[in-house]
């Protein structure tokens, strides 16, 4: 073994011991020296990725995890990693990229399939963030953090009766813990407050029997014709409420259509690998995820809308008898 090999060997393992005893900042400077005399190791790369990110060194350590790509593109930590950075930094698109090749190459990563679930979960995804963190229990049954990461997604999406669940799941393989106990506290205070709530439209006064006076302020009793009348108009406002409702989502998938219709150019051209292809795919992503949540939205008012109206009609037929 020659000078400088022994000297590479010797900051390697000297790296790795700083790393270990959490000194971070100077096993970046023993694996930086590593790199120096030889570039082409990507384990190297990788530990000098992972002493940036224990660093917050975020993009630093990017620039390692690449370079361990570049060194050997078939390993997965790397993707991995830099799939949990962009997590970190909030581009949940660049995350979820990074972790999908990741997961090509390793599919039984189960750090990969959590920070995906994240990833997702930031962009609304809630159908491929369940599926992705429950992927994650399959191959570890007992990863509590799993279990929990589900309750806050059913949180996200007004589900409180899946959320308490998990977090008791959560709860049940990490007794005590006191992140999980504060959520369950809330979810379970949510659900007393949901019980006690009454209908967005306020609730209807029940009809009192008439009392029997003399002043003169009282307005006069409406007519057949004029509750007649009433009931009409609240119909009518329900069906304008749909239409605006049906002209709004025609509206906004008008818009994902024209960004389909570019992304389909693009294709065919043979330019799927431009960053400008991503930058249009990342577009009708967040076109598509807006369409989906209006969609929501608008079906839960128009069901507002429409109990309101059948009460409003009911207490007008009543008076009507």
């Amino acid at each position: 073994m020659s000078e400088v090999e022994a000297e590479y060997d010797q900051l390697k393992i000297a790296g790795v011991e700083a790393y270990r005893k959490r000194q971070f900042l100077q096993a970046i400077e023993l694996f930086t020296q590593a790199t120096e005399i030889d570039s082409s190791d990507p384990v190297v790369w990788e530990l000098l990725g992972t002493s940036q990110l224990r660093s917050s060194l975020m993009h630093d350590a990017v620039d390692s995890f690449q370079q361990a790509i570049e060194k050997n593109p078939h390993r997965s930590i790397s993707y991995i990693n830099i799939g949990a950075i962009f997590n970190r930094l909030g581009e949940f698109d660049k995350a979820i990229d990074f972790l999908q090749r990741g997961l090509q190459r390793d599919r039984r990563s189960v750090e990969g399939y959590y920070n995906l679930g994240l990833a997702y979960r930031r962009l609304d995804d809630f159908e491929l963030a369940i599926t992705a963190i429950k992927q994650v229990l399959r191959l570890n049954p007992l990863e509590w953090d799993a279990f929990y990461q589900l309750g806050k997604i059913y949180r996200d999406q007004g589900k409180t009766s899946q959320e308490i669940h998990y977090y008791q799941k959560a709860l049940a393989l990490e007794p005590g813990n006191k992140r999980v106990q504060k959520s369950l506290h809330q979810a379970m205070q949510q659900r007393t407050n949901q019980a006690r709530e009454v209908s967005s439209f306020g609730r209807l006064v029940d009809e009192a029997p008439q009392r029997q006076t003399n002043s003169t302020t009282m307005l006069p009793a409406l007519t057949s014709s004029e509750r007649l009348h009433d009931r009409e108009i609240v119909r009518l406002c329900a069906i304008a409420a749909e239409y605006a409702a049906v002209d709004y989502m025609e509206f906004l998938q008008g818009e994902a259509r024209q960004i389909l219709d570019k992304l389909k150019t693009r294709l065919s051209s043979g330019k799927s690998y431009s960053s400008t292809f991503r930058e249009l795919h990342q577009d009708y992503r967040k076109t598509a995820r807006d369409i989906a949540a209006k969609r929501t939205l608008v079906n839960q008012k128009m069901l507002q809308l429409q109990n309101h109206e059948n009460q409003v009609l009911a207490q007008m037929e009543a008076k009507l008898q």
